[in-house]
């Protein structure tokens, strides 16, 4: 099963999200290889938005959209910067999903980040497959 052509593009939002310490943090932590020193806590990690898209509400928007059959993996970003993002900072998110049918991708889902005051921040570019779900087997 392959995703409505006739649908596309379609697009989705605004979604709201944040660059809360916490979560910048964790980020850091995670990415920093062992024995070496955190640069700064006030700098978001530069991959920081991909974390957006597996948001529950951004997600769940997409999966419902796209059919649950079907399991999406990402075979690509690409993150454009226009400003840095600040720290504990609130943004809006929309996404336009369209038929990639290049560089190894079923789907192209483009992202745009404004502030609060409406100027772009941010446009990411995400290639997904379509996989078939296998059928989840019961533990014994």
């Amino acid at each position: 099963m392959t995703i409505d052509e006739p649908r596309l593009p379609v697009r989705l939002g605004p979604f709201d999200v944040e660059t809360d310490r916490e979560s910048v943090r964790d980020l850091a932590v995670a990415i920093t290889p062992e024995g070496q020193v955190i640069r700064s806590s006030e700098t978001v990690p530069h991959t920081f938005p991909v974390r957006w898209l597996t948001a529950k509400a951004i997600r769940d928007t997409v999966v419902a959209w796209c059919g649950s059959s079907l399991l999406l993996v990402q075979s690509f970003q690409v993150l454009t910067y226009r400003q840095p993002l600040a720290i504990a900072a609130s943004y809006k998110l929309t996404l336009e999903i369209s038929n990639a049918r290049r560089s190894g991708a079923d789907l192209w889902l483009n992202a745009l980040v404004y502030d609060t005051e409406g100027s772009l921040v941010l446009e990411m570019q995400t290639g997904l497959m379509q996989v078939t779900a296998l059928p989840t087997v019961a533990a014994r």
